[in-house]
């Protein structure tokens, strides 16, 4: 049997699938007995369809057992009566084969009543007899053909986010297409005024024009009458007060005078004023959806599942909130610890940079504690579980950057600031507007004026004038590789404050680098050999030092790692040791007092020392340091010179940092070293002050409740996940040169916004006065309100905010 839609063989001379026909990448493909396959799906289509060839090989669902688990099923599982449902995500999703062969699940395990697969989106939605087949057994199968299956997250809010998202799209959408055929509809009425039209076509151009206006009014522009109804309940007036009044009015004037054939009608102003402010609008939304995004992923950084060990000693591996205290945990070599807890046996290197920002791993073994997050490096552990998933230190630093997050203040526009009494004067001018016309000189007159008031003096371009500003910088500063989340950012670093800045991966590298050797240089190339075992950075730089010396004599042998923090090997029949201090002095290596000065004087200068002995003595020693970043002094000084005050916060050692801050050319006073993640947070919210901003630099795990903190948190290149997330300011280029045009560019937009807040009040007052003397009309009021708005859209887009050379006095 040929199935439906095979492809045809390419002309290269490489494989092509026993199914599909689709050539097989390099490199790729499954193997099926003497056949290969494009991908899973066709390698289980092979098997299904009649002529095909077997899919061999079983799994043992016992691997999967853990999709049983209690505290699995009740986070993922549905159930109701026997039947229960799942959706898992599955990887290895390819072609519509494996769509076809995976759909094909019920009639190949009984037990389970439907299974489909949406390609698209990589996820499954399983329904099945419990009574009749498990979980494990079903992923089990999955796992056979080739399909990794695991659990689905965030579907609910996801798909929530993407109909909100659509919705408001749809809506600029339609009022787009309903302001420009209105436009284009009044441009032919606007010259039939002075070119003549009959009068027949006149008035089918204007019944189009009310229905372009009533769609738009109608449907996206109820937006405005909700948001009015909204602040008439709670008493504060806000924007959508005299867009809705100008909106009812001129709806309704111009339906009139489109019944009565007679006057002007509004319809092309009122469909132009709803896409103009629904924009505005939607590029306010998305600044607050990714405000209130950055810690949505936070628990990415713990495993899902843990290596639980029983009573009898065999390992299951379970979801991590199936792990409770005083369970025993299994963490092999390379594995992020899933829980908080005490090392039971084992001992290892732990990298704790997650939470302290300690930049090298130190040993760990027996009876010492380990956090959930941080990395086992060398050895397997056995952990006893004391604190699991929120209670976790990292859980509770989580909670920390969400609250701190909370507590940050909203994006809060200059309009906003004189937006309710200007609200609330516009409405009422209006009103008085109308009525007093009316009285003096008809109900047409008064409405003619009220009307043209209420469009004129629409706040539309006086809405636009932050938002258009913060978005155009926000477009250009991406350009130069600053991304910036929040609006809020430009305002904040408009005026210099306090700067804090992490050390490591920030200041410096995060790669040490060797300052001094001391003793016979032939030792270099012995320990560059014996280092060539480890993946430390400290070994990585030695390494990257000496690593192209040709050593000279015997070869080394037996090299063995310890998580103490230091390696043994033979060399020549002799035993060498190399390492830090302490791990030399465990190994019985004596030293005699100029070893013990060259330890005291690299610590003292915030160097690593690494000692070298060969039987039994010290012959060598070397000190590494992690170095400042070039840039790093002219930074610190460049943001002096431009008012901020600048200071460390680090993990690290404080004599390291002070080492650093002398380099660098920062006051001893404000470097603070040996700092955990809570101290940060607690020294940010203490420098914190209304009258300048609090601006937080970091990279790492260990500076995200900071971040979050801040008044402005800025993640680097090269950081982690949960920094970035906490933070609104990515700098994506290394260095600090990025911080600099960041502060630069930001008083350049908060002068941009000053402008355009400035013209649009000002065209804005100018307008209603003359709209309430008379001297505007309906019609000309129709052709200023755009005239503005697209004077502040010039203005902000014109702007060369982020494009100028950085200098030390731009303002």
């Amino acid at each position: 049997m040929t199935a439906v839609g095979v492809k045809q063989p390419s002309p290269s001379a490489g494989p092509t699938c026993g199914h599909c026909g689709a050539e097989v990448p390099p490199r790729a493909g499954v193997r099926r007995g003497e056949r290969t396959f494009c991908c899973g799906g066709c390698a289980a289509a092979a098997e299904l369809l009649p002529d095909g060839a077997g899919v061999e090989g079983a799994t043992d669902e016992t691997a999967f057992a853990w999709f049983e688990d209690p505290a699995f099923i009740a986070d993922h599982v549905s159930k109701q009566g026997p039947l229960s449902s799942c959706r898992l995500s599955l990887d290895g999703l390819r072609c519509g084969s494996c769509v076809a062969v995976i759909e094909r699940l019920p009639a190949t395990l009984p037990g389970v009543l439907n299974a489909r697969v949406r390609l698209d989106r990589r996820y499954i939605d399983l329904v099945w007899d419990e009574d009749a087949v498990g979980l494990a057994r079903i992923a089990a199968r999955l796992h056979e053909w080739g399909y990794e299956p695991s659990p689905y997250v965030g579907d609910a809010a996801r798909e929530a986010r993407s109909a909100e998202d659509r919705r408001r799209l749809v809506d600029i959408g339609i009022a787009g297409a309903c302001a420009g055929n209105a436009m284009l509809i009044a441009v032919a009425l606007y010259c039939g005024a002075f070119e003549g039209i009959e009068r027949g076509a006149e008035r089918l151009l204007e019944i189009a024009s009310a229905v372009l206006g009533l769609v738009a009014v109608v449907g996206p522009g109820r937006t405005f009458f909700r948001g009015a109804v909204g602040a008439l309940r709670t008493g504060r007036p806000h924007m959508d007060l005299p867009v809705s009044f100008g909106l009812t009015v001129g709806t309704t004037a111009g339906l009139v005078n489109a019944v009565r054939g007679s006057g002007e009608i509004y319809f092309d102003s009122l469909a132009a004023l709803v896409f103009f402010l629904l924009v505005g609008r939607y590029l306010q939304f998305r600044q607050l959806r990714v405000a209130a995004d950055r810690v949505a992923n936070l628990k990415r950084l713990v495993p899902p599942t843990a290596r639980r060990v029983g009573p009898d000693g065999v390992v299951t591996v379970v979801p991590a909130e199936a792990v409770a205290v005083g369970d025993l945990v299994e963490v092999r070599a390379g594995d992020v610890i899933p829980v908080d807890g005490v090392i039971a046996a084992g001992d290892s290197a732990i990298d704790r940079s997650l939470l302290t920002g300690e930049s090298v791993a130190v040993a760990a073994g027996a009876g010492e504690t380990v956090e959930a997050g941080c990395h086992n490096v060398s050895a397997r552990l056995v952990v006893e579980a004391v604190a699991v998933g929120d209670e976790a230190r990292v859980g509770r630093l989580m909670e920390l950057v969400e609250s701190a997050s909370a507590e940050r203040a909203p994006v809060v526009e200059l309009a906003d600031r004189i937006g309710g009494w200007f609200v609330t004067v516009v409405t009422v001018l209006a009103v008085v507007t109308g009525l007093a016309w009316g009285v003096s000189s008809g109900w047409e007159a008064g409405v003619e004026r009220a009307v043209a008031l209420s469009i004129v003096a629409c706040p539309c371009a006086l809405g636009l004038a932050t938002p258009l500003a913060i978005a155009a910088a926000q477009g250009r500063a991406a350009r130069r590789g600053i991304l910036i989340q929040s609006g809020a950012v430009f305002e904040k670093l408009s005026r210099p404050g306090k700067l804090w800045l992490d050390k490591t991966g920030t200041l410096t590298s995060g790669r040490p680098a060797v300052v001094e050797w001391v003793g016979p240089t032939s030792w270099q190339p012995v320990v560059a050999e014996v280092e060539r075992h480890v993946t430390h950075p400290l070994a990585t730089a030695l390494v990257a030092t000496y690593g192209d010396l040709v050593a000279l004599g015997p070869t080394v042998e037996d090299v063995e790692v310890s998580p103490r923090g230091g390696l043994t090997a033979s060399r020549g029949g002799g035993r060498l040791v190399i390492g830090s201090p302490a791990f030399v002095a465990s190994e019985g290596v004596t030293r005699d007092e100029t070893w013990d000065r060259f330890v005291d004087d690299a610590t003292g200068r915030g160097c690593t020392p690494v000692l070298v002995a060969s039987g039994g003595v010290v012959v060598a020693g070397v000190s590494l340091r992690d170095q400042p970043r070039p840039e790093a002094a002219d930074a610190i000084t460049a943001l002096r010179s431009r008012g901020w005050e600048v200071g460390i916060l680090s993990g690290d050692d404080g004599r390291v940092v002070a080492d650093v801050a002398r380099a660098i050319g920062v006051s001893a006073d404000d470097a603070r070293g040996g700092l955990t993640p809570e101290d940060k947070l607690a020294i940010v919210r203490d420098s914190s002050d209304d009258a300048v901003a609090t601006v937080m630099v970091g990279d790492g795990v260990n500076d995200a409740a900071a971040l979050a903190a801040a008044d402005v948190g800025v993640a680097v290149h090269g950081g982690a996940e949960v920094s970035l997330r906490a933070a609104p300011v990515f700098l994506r280029r290394p260095g600090l040169d990025g911080l600099i045009e960041l502060v630069d560019g930001a008083r350049r937009v908060g002068r941009v916004v000053r402008a355009n807040f400035g013209l649009s009040l000002a065209y804005n007052v100018a307008a209603a006065v003359a709209a309430t003397a008379g001297l505007i009309n309906p019609l000309v009021a129709a052709v200023l309100m755009p005239i503005s708005s697209l004077t502040v859209v010039s203005l902000s887009f014109a702007a060369r905010t982020f494009d100028a050379e950085t200098e030390p006095d731009a303002a």
